[in-house]
C-alpha cells in the first residue's frame, strides 16, 4: 500500500492533490520533495496510457496529464 500504482488502481477518480495526500498518508518512501512526487505521478500516469489498459483509463490519464501540464506552466 502506498505504491503509486495502487493509487490508480484503488480511487476511481484521479487528481494531483488526492494522489499526494494517498502517497503521505499510506507511502514509506514518500517524500517532501514535490518535483520527485511529481515525477511519480506523471510517470504512473505515462505507464497507464502506454499499457493501453481500457479506454477509459487511458483518456483519464491523459486528461490528468494535461491539467498537470496546465498547472505546470501557469
Amino acid at each position: 500500500m502506498g505504491d503509486p500504482q495502487t493509487y490508480f488502481e484503488e480511487h476511481a477518480t484521479w487528481s494531483l492533490i488526492s494522489f499526494l495526500q494517498y502517497r503521505r498518508q499510506y507511502a514509506k518512501d514518500f517524500t517532501r520533495d514535490k518535483l520527485k512526487e511529481h515525477r511519480k505521478y506523471t510517470k504512473e500516469l505515462d505507464k497507464i496510457i502506454s499499457n493501453n489498459e481500457s479506454k477509459e483509463k487511458c483518456d483519464q490519464a491523459q486528461k490528468c496529464l494535461n491539467d498537470f501540464d496546465v498547472r505546470v506552466f501557469i
